[in-house]
């Protein structure tokens, strides 16, 4: 039915497209697609889409790899944690002499 009328607009009605063609129902605007356009439009409109493409397509990988460092930030600083505490383990038995222990009450020590 909406392609009946759309299909029965005159040339000189007010409501016809300039530049358009009234008796197909396609007016030369942005909305036509590249296949009622000047092979220039056509290809003006391939590049925009194929950039518009490309954006997205960059900003989903950009996302993905903020994501990605993201955990591997959060992951890596707990096995270099648990890694620090088995080295220091590790050290403090091979070295008994530099382990920090409190001090016992009943030790002497220098004041001033």
């Amino acid at each position: 039915a909406f392609a009946g009328m759309v299909a029965n607009r005159s040339p000189g009605s007010s409501r016809a497209s300039p530049g358009g063609d009234p008796e197909l129902g396609y007016g030369s605007n942005r909305f036509d697609g590249p296949a009622r356009q000047s092979p220039e439009a056509a290809w003006r409109w391939f590049w925009y889409v194929l950039a518009d493409w490309v954006a997205q397509l960059a900003c989903w990988f950009a996302a993905c790899w903020a994501a990605f460092v993201w955990v591997l930030r959060r992951f890596c600083y707990r096995v270099k944690e648990a890694m620090l505490h088995v080295s220091d383990s590790v050290h403090h038995w091979y070295y008994p002499y530099k382990a920090k222990y409190p001090v016992k009450v009943d030790v002497p020590g220098f004041q001033y």
